[in-house]
């Protein structure tokens, strides 16, 4: 009996574990946008921060954190363009869109002037050349 309830503990263990990791889209700092709406802002000329990225995406997971620690003492929000919503909605205009975009790795966010892409920071976990970023290009 010990054995049997020692076999179900460690499998609850092993099972919350895997469920407790962090999900991008879970971030309280981020606004979920569409294909469409990404769009949308270039050809509207928005200025802004956008970040790229996907839920199932490793990178993106471990860069969870420092965004939303950087977002959180900054009082920021961003725009968040999840690809894998995006492919599962229309996989060839995303996959055409970050081609045409030069997107070739997530995560990455953005900062559009005017439509155009004037800077792009790679996601890694670097807190402070993160926050020196975004006060680069804050305004």
């Amino acid at each position: 009996m010990k054995k049997y309830l020692l076999f179900v503990v460690i499998g609850l263990v092993v099972v919350l574990a895997a469920c407790g990791g962090s999900k991008t889209e879970d971030s309280k700092q981020l606004d979920k946008i569409t294909l469409a709406e990404f769009q949308t802002k270039l050809e509207n000329k928005d200025s802004g921060f956008v970040y790229i990225g996907r839920p199932t995406c490793p990178d993106c997971q471990a860069f969870q954190p420092t965004l939303d620690k950087v977002l959180k003492d900054k009082n920021m929000r961003l725009d968040y363009f999840d690809t894998d919503a995006a492919r599962k909605e229309k996989e060839e205009q995303a996959k055409q869109f970050l081609q045409d975009m030069k997107v070739k790795t997530v995560p990455v966010i953005f900062y559009l002037e005017n439509g155009k892409e004037v800077s792009r920071y790679d996601g890694n976990d670097d807190e402070k050349a993160l926050a020196a970023w975004f006060d680069k290009y804050s305004k």
